[in-house]
């Protein structure tokens, strides 16, 4: 392109092209989940070997087809705001012919598996297009193509559909971008929907309310926090207020639960040590590990981007949690892709989940185990691979926090692309001039001056990156 050309057009515009891209990754999820669909009741499918697990066939036909509510019972298989779009779904179903009603025998039930799933998927897929919009509002156009990393990615495509949590996903980012638009008070409504839809969302609106804290004003953070919590208790209200026992029994069931499949704790189980309450050990741990990390963060006077704050709270509970289910790489994707949008760590992710989504079927269906003569020790590596690239991650958001004047992301005008109302308080002053120094002395590049004997006298603030000028 020449120097003087325009790039306007629909050729210099990412977001066509990732939807497209995004229409046809999901197509092909959707095709290849078709024949691990069960249509005969005498004739069951092994999802396991065939790589296509999904929940939503077993919720169909362990009581959805009979119209039993997720919501609203005795026990909550999903929170209040997801059953609510769940019984919708079924409620469209039942008007498009399938069956619906009480003690239905399985036949009649997988009758109407089908028509189930493919409604269910053209929900997935439209909460799949609302994170690829959301993401390019939150990188604009010239950073948007490093979203064909989502658009395109290999880990929708292996679990896209094992579950519902496409829909907090897509939630959560929506709530980041009318954030980075300036709304502190619409994200909160946003994203206390997105915990009503995955409790993992609470993970992001958390992680958005530290940086608030630690970067913003009061007034934002109180805007923020009072829309969310209120959106959210009135989201519950009528559950609160009618079953509270019901509501708490489902939260603490989401903690209190024993160690399962891709965490550390079931890697440690099946070499001799069982850990008993992981899941209240995982808790212990994340939040040591979340309060060290912030208490680092407000005495050294670091100003975190909401990506890397996002990163780091996806991360650290991704690691510490009791269970690393193959759903979980959604999340994880959406993390990464904030906190650090680079090749090499989004293919590191992207292997690890891979790897690890196909051996876990190989784990459930036997074939990896010792009881069908399989290498038992396959599966514990890929635990093992999927943490260390974690790990490793986690590692770099971190130093991108520790050391801002290295932060990619980050440029001398705006200190956080997506940070909205809060680089308003954060005037990124000129650096003054070095002080006089004897010969071969050193001008850090980063702003610090470094003396002969390796002390480094540092200017401006250190939480926020500098204005580079030249010093003779």
């Amino acid at each position: 392109m020449g120097r003087h050309a325009r790039p306007r057009g629909v050729w210099f515009e990412p977001l066509p092209w990732l939807l497209l891209t995004a229409s046809a990754l999901f197509l092909v999820l959707a095709l290849r989940q078709w024949p691990c669909l069960q249509t005969e009741a005498d004739n069951a499918i092994n999802a396991y070997i065939r790589l296509c697990y999904s929940d939503l066939p077993v919720a169909w036909t362990g009581g959805l087809a009979e119209g039993l509510p997720p919501v609203g019972g005795d026990v909550w298989s999903v929170p209040p705001l997801l059953g609510f779009l769940v019984m919708l779904v079924v409620r469209m179903v039942d008007g498009l012919g399938a069956e619906v009603r009480p003690a239905s025998d399985l036949q009649t039930q997988l009758d109407g598996l089908g028509l189930f799933m493919g409604t269910s998927a053209l929900v997935l897929y439209l909460a799949f297009l609302g994170l690829v919009v959301a993401l390019r509002g939150l990188f604009g156009r010239e950073r948007g193509w490093i979203l064909f990393w989502v658009a395109a990615s290999p880990v929708v495509l292996a679990a896209g559909l094992i579950n519902w949590d496409l829909v907090p996903v897509s939630l959560s980012a929506a709530g980041l971008w009318l954030f980075a638009r300036r709304n502190a008070w619409a994200a909160g409504l946003v994203l206390a929907a997105a915990m009503s839809a995955g409790p993992l969302a609470g993970l992001v609106a958390l992680a958005l309310a530290v940086v608030i804290w630690l970067r913003g004003s009061r007034r934002v953070l109180a805007s923020y926090v009072g829309s969310a919590s209120g959106a959210w208790l009135l989201i519950h209200a009528p559950y609160l207020l009618t079953q509270p026992d019901v509501v708490v029994a489902y939260y603490r069931g989401q903690i209190e639960s024993e160690a399962s499949f891709g965490s550390l704790w079931y890697l440690m189980r099946a070499f001799g040590w069982d850990v008993r309450a992981a899941g209240n050990l995982g808790l212990l741990l994340a939040v040591t590990v979340g309060l060290v990390v912030i208490a680092g963060w407000y005495v050294r006077r670091r100003r975190p981007r909401v990506g890397s704050a996002v990163g780091v709270a996806v991360l650290v509970w991704a690691v510490a949690a009791p269970s690393q289910p193959p759903q979980l790489g959604l999340w994880l994707l959406l993390a990464v892709v904030l906190a650090r949008p680079y090749r090499t760590e989004l293919a590191v992710l992207t292997a690890a989940e891979v790897i690890h989504w196909a051996a876990v079927w190989g784990w459930l269906s036997g074939h990896l185990t010792a009881d069908k003569y399989g290498p038992t020790n396959l599966y514990y590596l890929t635990i093992i691979i999927r943490v260390v690239a974690e790990v490793w991650i986690l590692l770099r958001v971190l130093g991108d926090v520790a050391h801002p004047v290295t932060d990619p992301q980050r440029t001398p005008d705006v200190s956080d692309p997506i940070g909205g109302v809060l680089n308003d308080g954060e005037v990124l002053e000129a650096l003054p001039p070095p002080r006089r120094s004897a010969p071969g002395d050193l001008v850090e590049p980063g702003g610090g001056h470094a003396t002969g004997d390796g002390d480094l006298v540092a200017h401006g603030d250190a939480g926020v990156t500098p204005r580079h000028e030249e010093h003779g």
